[in-house]
């Protein structure tokens, strides 16, 4: 019998009741652990004994091991668009490798996960001999894609996003794309291209220009910048991404009389690295009933990168849901936000300060309107922000679901009141649910168990999407 990389453990079936499922567990475990060492045609077979006087019954496995085989060249088909050196940096097998079942699988997951493909299957080529080729057959993908959803929010109104984008430029599965979006009161453009095997390696790197107006409750904000951000998967559903970012931020139409003196910063450039990570667990995008997601963003911006402000932001999402039983989920979510300002910079800017409350926070207030305000009563934002939702969605019937929630919410003015809890602010409410192929219709009704001056004691949100 040749040798293996690594022992095989039976053990495990030492002791364990005989079931059906037992020996093709045996059988399994054994051909898995030939397959990764080089034998593609290993036969195991068992036999069982008649059970002893104790009831114990001995398996024994006779192995064929068949040749050692290795890859004599990898032989790609069916990509008539995408380039076969391509093909064959996402195949993590070589000429000359050992095969292993293993690298079959990841070379698999490498390729559907590229989007290019439709089909993919990946053989040994049907000979007796010690080196045979690996032969990939594949289906394209259509690369070109346009699209335009539409959407709805209480505060930007009705809103359309749309766009292009081309997967595989020049058969290299480069992306480029064009995505915009125009609301009521705000718009958005970005242009990109990205590698997602830059230098052949696992890295992706991403290259954006954006610009993006937006009419807050307070002031009119336009940015205009570009990105660089080098992204890597960590392990399934897991994420991270080194970004420079530089942005140009602008405000005018300001209606805030007081606190700051907001014309110091109405144009202000901003130079800032960030590291960012997101896990995703749940079990859907639009409309999850079980799982987590964690998003974390630090992000650093100083005069010795050529940025104006100087400042340390982090900010954090974690949610977590879970299935009670058929059409009953239980939803709760953290999301907070620290923006610390260091060196030359004493204040942060009125466009680059958090701001809280409306249809995706703190659901008793308008958009912003939560927190510190002028002498006028318009929200002046500040430098920390923290929200908790939990809510109860429940399906009342096809398509249509219900949920009754609670939120609770913070704005610090100023980054030493983060973890001030003396002016937490609340809603309790109640909604219903249309789901649709985009994301749910959401209309929902919150209540304000103790509002300040000029705050409504209820407040009514229709949008499309969930609240987190």
């Amino acid at each position: 019998m040749p040798a293996v990389n690594a022992r095989i453990d039976l053990g495990v079936a030492a002791g364990r009741p005989l079931t059906p499922r037992l020996p093709l567990d045996l059988r399994a475990r054994v051909t898995e652990q030939y397959e990764s060492a080089g034998y593609p045609d290993v036969a195991v077979e068992l036999e069982e004994s008649e059970p002893d006087a104790q009831a114990r019954v001995a398996i024994a496995l006779a192995i064929e091991a068949g040749p050692q085989v290795r890859i004599g060249e990898v032989r790609v088909s069916g990509n008539e668009k995408t380039r076969t050196s391509h093909v064959l940096g996402l195949v993590t097998l070589r000429r000359g490798d050992v095969y292993d079942v293993r690298e079959i699988r990841e070379s698999f997951r490498q390729l559907y996960k590229s989007g290019l493909f439709r089909r993919v299957d990946l053989q040994l080529e049907r000979t007796d001999g010690n080196e045979r080729a690996l032969v990939v057959a594949l289906e394209e993908t259509i690369s070109t894609e346009f699209f335009i959803e539409p959407g709805l929010g209480s505060y930007e109104g009705l809103r359309a996003l749309g766009g292009a984008r081309e997967t595989n430029l020049f058969g290299s599965g480069l992306t480029v794309s064009l995505d915009g979006m125009v609301a009521e009161r705000a718009s958005r453009v970005v242009a990109g291209i990205s590698d997602p095997r830059f230098f052949n390696s696992r890295y992706e790197l991403g290259l954006s220009l954006f610009q993006e107006l937006r009419d807050e409750p307070a002031y009119d904000k336009e940015e205009l910048g570009g990105a660089v951000t080098l992204s890597r998967e960590l392990a399934p559903r897991l994420r991270a991404a080194l970004e420079y970012r530089y942005r140009n931020s602008r405000i005018n139409n300001i209606d805030v009389t007081a606190t700051v003196d907001p014309a110091t910063f109405d144009s202000v450039d901003i130079s800032s690295v960030a590291l960012s990570t997101i896990s995703d667990q749940r079990d859907s995008v639009f409309v999850p009933t079980g799982g987590n997601l964690l998003r974390l963003r630090l992000e650093y911006a100083s005069a010795t990168i050529g940025s104006e402000l100087e400042f340390f932001r982090t900010q954090v999402t974690e949610t977590w849901l879970k299935s009670l039983r058929e059409g009953t989920v239980i939803a709760a979510s953290w999301r907070g936000g620290l923006t610390v300002p260091f060196g030359s910079t004493d204040v942060i800017p009125l466009q680059e300060r958090w701001f809280n409350g409306g249809e995706n926070t703190v659901r008793s207030f308008r958009e912003d309107e939560l927190g510190p305000k002028d002498a006028s009563g318009v929200p002046i934002g500040g430098e920390g922000f923290q929200v908790l939702s939990i809510e109860l969605r429940q399906r009342i019937r096809g398509a249509l679901e219900g949920a009754a929630f609670w939120d609770g919410g913070t704005l610090a003015p100023q980054a030493n009141d983060f973890f001030r809890y003396d002016d937490v602010h609340h809603a309790l409410g109640v909604g219903l649910r249309y789901v649709l192929p985009i994301g749910p219709l959401r209309l929902d009704s919150a209540w304000n168990p103790s509002p300040g001056d000029g705050e409504d004691r209820w407040r009514a949100h229709f949008s499309i999407g969930m609240a987190f």
